[in-house]
């Protein structure tokens, strides 16, 4: 749909097209990561020209974005079995199930 949109003629100008690539750039970079931390994907991933291994609740990510700086990461969820679920009904009763926790860890260059 976004390729498709950015295809309609006089809809956005070049310069415009190229700024939501980039943005657009950051928003996929930024999706593979938290996928990566949330789901405790040990890696390597790469996504973008950056490859990333996560372990003890770090995500270490080369090149480093961050300048040498550690970024806290903090969020709040459920914990379910890694299980196939049948159904939508299936995984709305395992997350009732399951009180909600936060997940703190860090992210900083490798």
């Amino acid at each position: 749909m976004r390729d498709d949109l950015l295809r309609q003629p006089g809809l956005l100008t070049d310069a415009a097209c190229r700024a939501f690539d980039e943005e657009y750039r950051c928003v996929r970079l930024g999706d593979a990561l938290s996928l990566q931390w949330c789901n405790g994907w040990p890696g390597p991933e790469e996504t973008l020209g950056y490859r990333a291994t996560f372990g003890d609740n770090v995500l270490q990510i080369a090149p480093d974005p961050f300048g040498g700086a550690a970024v806290a990461l903090r969020l709040l969820g459920r914990r379910i079995p890694a299980r196939p679920y049948r159904h939508d009904a299936d995984l709305r009763e395992a997350l009732a199930a399951v009180a909600p926790v936060v997940v703190s860890g860090e992210a900083k260059g490798a």
